[in-house]
């Protein structure tokens, strides 16, 4: 039997989570204790990890452990181990006795969309229905024309003559019949298609039956808890392989461009002519087919079911790792009601990643961003670097947490899942509650007011499509693409933890969101909800012409342009003269270039930033307009290792948390 909301009792916690109370200045003090006491809304939601054969009573019984700790819920995760059949009657059940048993003691049960992770695949069953729906990776095979075989998944063939790493002398074949007239000076660009399990994340066909599957199967038995005993849904890394392949690609490229996709894939792998454009339009459409199937489908389901969906992409924190799984990771966070992060392992990385997801959730007025947090911290972590860990991603924005992980049981293989558990298992059990006080009290107070940046750097993603090299996807996530990229990457990671070093708050600005919801009005640049008075260019390379023309319009009216380095000379991959004259007006500066010695990581893998760096940016954005917050020594140095949030809060208070 399909459940109805009750949309009064909907309201009652949904909407409390969605649009956390704003109190008054005189009663901060009263709500900040209480918040520490009690809080349900500001306190941990950590994985509870179902890993074993699950019984009903222990579940209820692990429960009433997680609420004696101050936790508020949990997302019901299967995990390695699992013995009990997902989705199976035996399943729900034990998800109905979690959810009677949370709202018996005060908490709520989240659910989470997969058996393990990715999301996207519902235990294997998506891809069951054949390969229109399962993952496609595009490939490049260089062979001799006495090798070449036209096959089954061939997409394109071209001849082509080598020129050092690269080729020249394109001509693309028609079939075996051309290859088998080839001479053997030449070689063959052989481009196919690949296979494989999970499911294809830019096929909305896919994408809907992942939803049939998993989601409509948990509203036709628990809808009438939607958005009261059930808030919302955890979705987990949804992703692509490299380089992404879709039945659907072809056609989105061609409506999209109006060219033919396999007219321009050796540009995707090579720098041939014309491989700046190719690699643009190829990853626009990536993205674009990911963002719509995904996300774009999950999220308005959500929002119709009275569910608030929440969870992050994967690898976000670099460039390469952003195009090696979904393209962008920006676009995505727009339809999440809570949009959310991850942050794995006992180390500070550079903030791209929190930055990111927490400049959309401010840009569409979205108060509350999850984190994945303390995952794989070893069975050696201790509440020193839980606190470290989370006060750092609170400075960034986050207020809303989701322990990485509590799991059911460490039998078998369960102890060796990314560990450690923060449950029942750890030593230090009966204190966990004094840390989840602590983190609830600030949590608290950090969705008071509102923040106050006014800057806004344009994300350098765009300029990332135009570089990645698809011939150079070994090795690790973060060595994709080719060192040109990965240099790349370092530099604009640098760009953002100096900004913060230098205690100049700012969004990013993604190009994509830009196009939809940006606007120059006068001397401020709107995104969203959120007006800018600087928008910076940080040694961008390509951009898109809907960005240039709203950059044109701000700098006509009077808008502060900062250009970091020279301006882009490629508009949308194309190379172009005009970007420079647009930006003709703006504010330019270069950064100095690193020595050879320098080491970009510190201690803990927590970030650095080259003194040189910190010291020219500083002094060329107090140039251009005085900062709201100083932090600096005795001897009037900037203090790069604090980190400053900002909020303004009513009759003109401000609220500074520095870590």
């Amino acid at each position: 039997m399909k459940h109805t909301n009750d949309t009064a009792a909907q309201e009652t916690i949904l909407k409390r989570y969605l649009n956390p109370t704003q109190v008054p200045v005189g009663a901060l003090k009263k709500e900040f204790d209480e918040a520490g006491q009690d809080g349900l809304l500001y306190r941990g939601i950590p994985f509870f990890s179902w890993n074993g054969d699950m019984d009903p009573d222990e579940l209820r019984r692990q429960v009433r452990e997680m609420k004696k700790v101050g936790l508020a819920g949990f997302f019901m995760h299967g995990r390695t181990g699992l013995i009990t059949e997902y989705l199976s009657e035996r399943w729900m059940a034990c998800v109905d006795a979690c959810i009677d048993e949370a709202k018996k003691v005060g908490m709520n049960a989240w659910l989470y969309d997969e058996n393990g992770f990715p999301s996207g695949g519902a235990d294997g069953r998506v891809a069951e229905a054949g390969e229109e729906f399962a993952r496609k990776t595009l490939h490049c095979l260089v062979e001799t024309p006495r090798s070449f075989k036209w096959r089954e998944r061939t997409i394109a063939a071209f001849a082509a003559k080598r020129r050092g790493d690269s080729f020249e002398d394109l001509r693309r074949l028609a079939g075996q019949e051309q290859a088998n007239a080839l001479d053997e000076r030449s070689v063959i660009l052989h481009f196919y298609y690949m296979a494989h399990g999970y499911v294809d994340v830019m096929s909305k066909k896919a994408i809907r039956r992942f939803i049939d599957l998993t989601y409509e199967h948990y509203q036709n038995e628990f809808g009438d808890k939607f958005g009261t005993e059930i808030p919302g849904i955890f979705t987990d890394e949804p992703s692509y392989g490299l380089l992404p392949w879709s039945f659907e690609l072809p056609e989105r490229f061609k409506k999209e461009t109006g060219t033919d996709l396999s007219d321009t894939l050796p540009g995707l792998f090579y720098r041939v002519p014309g491989f700046q454009k190719a690699r643009h339009d190829f990853w626009n459409t990536v993205l674009t087919l990911f963002t719509e199937a995904y996300m774009g489908q999950i999220g308005p389901w959500c929002v119709e079911h009275g569910l608030a969906l929440t969870g992050h992409v994967a690898w976000a924190e670099t460039l390469m790792g952003q195009m090696t799984f979904h393209g962008a990771s920006m676009p995505s966070y727009e339809p999440m009601q809570i949009p959310g992060t991850n942050h794995l392992a006992m180390r500070l990385m550079d903030a791209t990643r929190e930055k990111q997801v927490t400049s959309v959730a401010r840009q569409f007025g979205k108060p509350r961003v999850l984190s994945e947090t303390s995952g794989g911290m070893g069975w050696g972590v201790d509440f020193e670097h839980l606190k470290w860990v989370m006060e750092w991603q609170l400075a960034l924005g986050v207020n809303l947490f989701c322990q990485h992980l509590n799991h059911y049981t460490l039998h078998g293989p369960a102890k060796r899942d990314i560990p450690p558990s923060y449950h029942y298992q750890q030593p230090w059990w009966n204190e966990y509650k004094m840390l989840n006080d602590y983190i609830a009290r600030l949590s608290f107070m950090l969705t008071q007011g509102k923040r106050t940046a006014d800057i806004l750097v344009i994300h350098p993603i765009g300029s990332a499509w135009t570089l990645f090299d698809g011939s150079d996807i070994a090795g690790g996530v973060d060595t994709h693409g080719g060192e040109e990229l990965i240099a790349y990457n370092d530099r604009q990671a640098e760009i953002c933890n100096a900004m913060l070093a230098i205690h100049r708050d700012f969004d990013y600005g993604d190009e994509l969101l830009l196009a939809r919801h940006g606007k120059a009005d006068g001397d401020r640049f709107i995104v969203g909800e959120v007006s800018y008075r600087i928008v910076i260019l940080p040694e961008l390379l390509s951009i898109r012409r809907s960005t240039l023309d709203l950059l044109k319009a701000f700098a006509a009216d009077g808008g502060k342009l900062v250009c970091i380095g020279q301006a882009p000379t490629l508009v949308e991959g194309v190379p172009s003269g005009e970007p420079a004259k647009v930006l003709s007006g703006a504010y330019h500066f270069a950064l100095p270039p690193w020595p050879a010695d320098f080491q970009k990581a510190g201690r803990f893998g927590q970030p650095k930033c080259f003194e040189g760096t910190l010291t020219t940016l500083k002094a060329e954005m107090d140039k251009i307009a005085a900062p709201s917050l100083e932090i600096s020594d005795q001897t009037g140095r900037e203090v790069a290792h604090i980190y400053a949030h900002e909020r303004a809060l009513e009759g003109g208070w401000r609220l500074v948390f520095l870590v």
